[in-house]
């Protein structure tokens, strides 16, 4: 069964607890890295004039404490049965209003 490294987990703790749980369902069927949870306010800024990020600090889902956002990668070659299971798990916290979700 996959598992995240040192980096990610590190990376995942930067995150809200329910992204968490959601990522800890997803590694169960893909091996995947987390890149970024928070993001600060130059690395935020530096994405936004890159045209990686539609929105300035302090806007972004990456800029909250915990983070509302996190961005993840899939290891190659991706297994697309696991993905697919991935991305149900990953679907369930979706659907949430950011209102009810984040309360």
């Amino acid at each position: 069964m996959p598992k995240f490294g040192k980096k990610s987990k590190l990376r995942l703790l930067s995150c809200d607890y329910r992204l968490q749980n959601v990522l800890k369902e997803v590694i169960k069927y893909v091996d995947c890295s987390v890149l970024e949870g928070h993001r600060g306010e130059k690395r935020q800024n530096e994405l936004f004039i890159e045209g990686k990020t539609k929105v300035k600090y302090p806007n972004g889902r990456h800029n909250a404490k915990p983070s509302r956002a996190v961005d993840v990668v899939p290891a190659l070659p991706v297994d697309a049965d696991a993905l697919n299971a991935a991305i149900i798990v990953s679907s369930i916290a979706r659907p949430m209003p950011a209102a009810a979700a984040f309360a």
